[in-house]
């Protein structure tokens, strides 16, 4: 016959908690570092500007319109870019379980059973969890943003550099 541990429910509830509070410290890491990354490679970008040495071409009078929209939305991507990008890597602080203070602290864990603990526990971790979803759904969106808009600022360059003999006086 297996033997029962005490509180057996709440420790492995507790375990489970601790560990998607984990994993979701480790989210936002990984989502705050993306940022990082991409607003490390947009330099790359104004390299490319300089590459194909957008601003020195002589331009047909039919495609100046055409050619200044197309500087534009680069610089409007650009700008987006950064944006999404310094966005992503400030500080955002996700809420812990337990407040770590001494009052705080004696409130939840003084003169409590070892059930009482665990279900208190359980409960903070849960409760700290569901606050964070918002926070990291925030997150993965300013993410997929970035992505989006790397991928239409280096679609616009290469469109230029690929349209700028046609349009060359």
């Amino acid at each position: 016959m297996i033997e029962k541990t005490p509180n057996y429910d709440f420790t492995v509830m507790l375990e489970e908690a601790q560990d998607k509070l984990k994993r979701q410290f480790a989210s936002m890491n990984t989502m705050r570092e993306h940022g990082k990354v991409i607003l490390g490679s947009s330099s790359i970008i104004v390299s490319l500007f300089a590459l194909f040495k957008i601003s020195t071409y002589q331009i047909k009078t039919d495609f100046i319109s055409l050619y200044f929209i197309l500087i534009g939305l680069m610089a409007f991507f650009y700008f987006l870019l950064i944006y999404f990008s310094i966005t992503a890597t400030l500080p955002n602080s996700l809420k812990h379980a337990i407040l770590p203070t001494w009052e705080y602290y004696t409130e939840i864990f003084k003169d409590q059973s070892d059930r009482a603990i665990l279900e208190n526990r359980v409960y903070l971790y849960l409760n700290a969890i569901k606050e964070n979803e918002s926070k990291l759904e925030n997150q993965y969106e300013i993410s997929k943003n970035l992505n989006r808009y790397m991928i239409l600022l280096v679609a616009t360059v290469l469109l230029v550099a690929f349209l700028m003999p046609f349009m060359q006086a």
